[in-house]
């Protein structure tokens, strides 16, 4: 817990918030989070954020607003304490599962300072699976105790609390009930046996409520289904599935590179560049999985668990029908990590009983004479090894979490095709007003270039919306009027976003009127009005446009429309050119 702490502690002093990303709505801009009374308290428990039903994780950043304000340290050192109690639950976990601390011991380091959890703890939103990791693993301990106990109701009772806490931070804990099924068929409790299915009931009745409140209370913007099953009629689709499965498992083992942002497989079909190794090695990947499993046969059942955990877990968040242009994400594995940490506690126990004459496998205990500390020596001396490592790499990825720049700047290096990252770094330099303007707008022209950049290359010429406009503001704020004259059309053409194209229009005819193109600056300040029909300035603009074209009747009305509109300028222009 020490080491953990040294790994986050200085970047949780230092880091921000991820602003113009998620961290922008679930905290900086949420008013829900500055109170505990009773109205921010039902807004809390009756719409999504960010498309996500998470009232517990909501009430979380309220506690932490409480006590610190806005002030980014105080969020992040609340979410190295979370994972700091979540060490201390993985030990006791895999303790109850092998029963041997020193084996436990070494699965909770593993888990304390894996890269993998790097996202979790040093993004702000990453709470959601914090807090799911929180209350699940108390559910599953509980859920041991209640099997190991002669199944004593109030352990079943704990675990359904939990279970409950753990969805209302995040719905990936619906699949908890069936991950409750993995573990009764590892103690060889009767699957379907009539109290197994009767004690799940409550579980699943939970799930489905979380299921149905995440659908209608999420936000529009999920791809139509059948855009995706086309792929499934070949070898495509089943990469959607083989390539999460296999990408956590490598990843847990070789934890490099890491990105925020993964890409997900259709992106590469739909942009009609190469398939990473890893994309299309998965099926042999899962197929070598599975052969190992199956020819190691005096711990089949073990492994067979292990695989059990890790696909119930990892199940909701394959994103096997894309509701993000991403496949995998570091924080995904935060949970299911622990069927890793399982194998790797039990492989210590079970070379240890190959080394030892007369010891026995049974079950999930290792008995028989205690081993000489040196036969402890060779796994234990792997895990030093691999967790010094990742302790070098997790405090090196703690940095990449300093800011919006950082984060995003990491992504476009690592995945150079995937447009959003130039986007968000470009946006970032646009909205930040605390910068100078001598380093803000180059730094935005730059990205938006790249931005531009990455579209021809990878969209086939279309353009990302809105990247033409910022241009051709940075340009005007630079009074290169030249520069953003050129750009200026083609932020007109490529804005989906009706706000963002009445911005671009306004831009297009400040510059058409400044280069005496008045045909062509009227025509811009009519689609502008079109889209805003109370746009003061518009009219202002338009009448002075009218006036060069000799259109004295028309500009008149226009400037009359101004001055109703609140714009007293044009009571000057009226009286000079329309007495």
């Amino acid at each position: 817990m020490l080491l953990t702490a040294a790994i986050y502690f200085p970047s949780s002093l230092e880091n921000d918030f991820t602003r113009y990303w998620d961290d922008e709505t679930i905290v900086v801009k949420n008013p829900d989070i500055q109170s505990f009374s009773g109205e921010h308290i039902k807004n809390m428990f009756a719409k999504s954020y960010y498309d996500m039903y998470c009232p517990v994780k909501i009430l979380s950043h309220t506690l932490d607003y409480q006590l610190f304000g806005l002030d980014p340290a105080g969020y992040h050192l609340m979410s190295l304490f979370y994972h700091l109690i979540n060490i201390l639950l993985v030990f006791m976990l895999i303790y109850l599962l092998v029963g041997n601390s020193a084996a436990s011991l070494a699965a909770a380091l593993i888990y304390a300072v894996h890269p993998m959890s790097v996202e979790t703890v040093s993004w702000v939103t990453g709470r959601g699976d914090l807090l799911y990791a929180l209350f699940g693993f108390p559910a599953l301990i509980f859920y041991i105790k209640y099997i190991k106990n002669n199944l004593k109701i109030k352990y079943l009772i704990f675990t359904f609390i939990f279970f409950i806490l753990s969805g209302l931070s995040k719905p990936t804990a619906m699949a908890l009930p069936i991950t409750l099924l993995a573990f009764d068929w590892y103690y060889r409790r009767k699957i379907f046996s009539k109290r197994v299915i009767v004690e799940k009931i409550p579980f699943i009745l939970i799930s489905i409520v979380l299921g149905v409140l995440s659908i209608e209370l999420r936000g529009s913007g999920a791809p139509e289904i059948a855009d995706f099953m086309e792929y499934f009629k070949s070898f495509k689709g089943y990469l959607f599935i083989t390539y999460p499965l296999a990408f956590y498992i490598i990843k847990f083992v070789i934890p490099l590179p890491l990105c925020f942002i993964y890409p997900h497989v259709s992106y590469y079909f739909m942009d009609e560049h190469a398939l990473p190794f890893l994309v299309w090695s998965s099926p042999l990947i899962l197929i070598a999985v599975c052969y190992i499993i199956w020819k190691a046969k005096p711990i089949r059942r073990q492994l067979i668990f292990a695989g059990l955990f890790y696909g119930t877990t990892i199940f909701p968040v394959m994103q096997i029908i894309p509701v993000v242009a991403i496949s995998a994400h570091d924080r995904y594995i935060y949970f299911p990590m622990v069927a890793f940490l399982f194998i790797v506690a039990y492989l210590i126990m079970y070379m240890q009983a190959k080394r030892v004459q007369g010891e026995k496998v049974q079950g999930e205990r290792v008995e028989g004479k205690k081993s000489p500390f040196t036969l402890y020596l060779l796994p234990f001396t792997v895990i030093i090894v691999f967790a010094t490592a990742f302790t070098f790499i997790s405090y090196d990825r703690t940095k990449v979490w300093k800011d919006t720049v950082t984060m995003f700047e990491d992504v476009v290096k690592k995945h150079p095709y995937f447009v959003e990252g130039f986007d968000k770094i470009a946006e970032h330099y646009e909205i930040n007003r605390e910068m100078p303007d001598s380093i803000r707008w180059p730094n935005m022209v730059k990205w938006s270039t790249k931005t531009l950049d990455a579209c021809r290359r990878y969209r086939h010429g279309n353009p990302y919306p809105g990247v033409y406009t910022r241009i051709v503001k940075a340009y005007v704020s630079m009074n290169k009027l030249d520069s953003a004259m050129m750009y200026a059309p083609y932020a007109v053409q490529a804005n989906p976003n009706i706000q963002k194209q009445a911005e671009a229009y306004e831009y297009k005819a400040y510059l058409d009127m400044h280069f005496g193109r008045f045909q062509d600056a009227l025509a811009a300040y009519n689609e502008l009005l079109k889209i805003n029909p109370n746009h003061a300035n518009a009219y202002y603009m338009r009448g002075y446009a009218l006036l060069n074209l000799g259109q004295r009747e028309a500009a008149c009305t226009s400037l009359s429309n101004a001055l109703n509109l609140g714009d007293t300028r044009a009571q000057e222009a009226l009286d000079i050119y329309c007495r």
